[in-house]
């Protein structure tokens, strides 16, 4: 006869709903974790020295700022002109408001 005795105290059990939460914040805090890790191995981060990590990183993300500011400034005058550019050929010429 086997006795299983457990010298840990028993865990309270989560309701299911507020489990599968928890399991869900460790999964997103996972796999951010490893989008990180895999952001130090790719660009070489994780063999820079500090300065050089704050350097290469500030410039990284103001580049990527600028690309994102420009497309949301510019990407919707360019699909306003291609719309009033293309309905021109089917006949319709109704141009947007602005």
């Amino acid at each position: 006869m086997l006795l299983c005795i457990s010298f840990l105290p028993e865990q309270p059990r989560l309701p299911t709903a507020r489990r599968w939460l928890t399991m869900d914040f460790k999964r997103v805090k996972d796999y951010l974790a490893w989008l990180y890790f895999q952001y130090q191995i790719i660009s070489c981060c994780s063999v820079m020295e500090p300065w050089e990590k704050s350097m290469f990183n500030t410039i990284l993300f103001s580049v990527l700022a600028m690309v994102v500011y420009t497309a949301y400034v510019f990407i919707p005058i360019h699909i306003r002109l291609a719309w009033e550019f293309f309905s021109k050929f089917s006949g319709s010429h109704n141009p947007v408001s602005s």
